[in-house]
């Protein structure tokens, strides 16, 4: 595997539809920001106008509600569409702004989106509500970690053979993933350390090299499922681009 190569053609495709995939960045950015912002006004009216310390601290309870709804509802159906313009980038295809829409342009691609959420966060929220049991969480808590890992592991190519192979389930998805994984330990684990490494650069560079570094990887990501697995995407997937 080529990794420089892929990295060039990553940098090569973002450079290429910078303006779509920045402003995909920012619709997803977005909801939170407008979230945030929105409960620390309110908060600070309540706190400081009001004269209400308890009005303020139910008001960031709720907004941790908000956040979390406005997060698995609207940022990981968006989160999709990144994926999804990173494809159609890796495959030669020009990238529209309106791609980061694409869970929303149909009703089975919007609830295909939350139920594969669903299934593969299902696991660290189970994993945090253990951490949060006294003395059982103490031991639980240093493991979250390692298990991110793993399930990073052999989730990587989940989403985009989702995204790429609309014919078949979600479970197949993620079965296909950790197959690859498997199959490509060394070549996985190489790609997973870059995409961290890129993406803690642009975390660094006051998060706004995040702009790039995340479209990048996306693209450099999507490469190397192609390369290992070029007759991934199905009929239907081709149709949809």
């Amino acid at each position: 595997m080529d990794f420089e190569n892929g990295l060039k053609n990553g940098f090569d495709v973002w450079k290429n539809n910078a303006a779509s995939f920045i402003v995909g960045c920012i619709v997803i950015f977005l909801p939170f920001v407008i979230t945030i912002a929105a409960t620390a006004l309110v908060s600070y009216i309540a706190a400081t106008l009001l004269g209400s310390f308890l009005l303020a601290f139910g008001v960031s309870l709720i907004s941790i509600v908000i956040l979390f709804l406005v997060a698995f509802f609207v940022v990981i159906p968006l989160s999709f569409g990144l994926v999804h313009m990173a494809i159609k980038g890796a495959q030669g295809d020009k990238v529209e702004i309106k791609d980061v829409f694409y869970s929303f342009t149909s009703l089975h691609g919007y609830i295909r989106s939350l139920i594969f959420a669903f299934i593969v966060l299902l696991p660290f929220v189970i994993l945090t509500l253990i951490s949060l049991i006294p003395l059982i969480g103490f031991f639980v808590l240093p493991l979250y970690p390692i298990i991110a890992f793993i399930a990073v592991f052999f989730l990587i190519f989940a989403l985009y053979i989702c995204i790429m192979v609309p014919s078949k389930n979600i479970t197949y998805a993620v079965s296909e993933s950790s197959n690859i994984a498997m199959e490509n330990p060394l070549i996985t684990l190489l790609l997973i350390v870059i995409c961290l490494i890129l993406n803690l650069i642009g975390t660094l560079l006051l998060f706004v090299g995040l702009f790039a570094t995340v479209p990048i990887t996306l693209v450099l990501t999507a490469f190397v499922l192609m390369e290992l697995k070029p007759d991934i995407k199905d009929q239907q997937f081709i149709c949809q681009i």
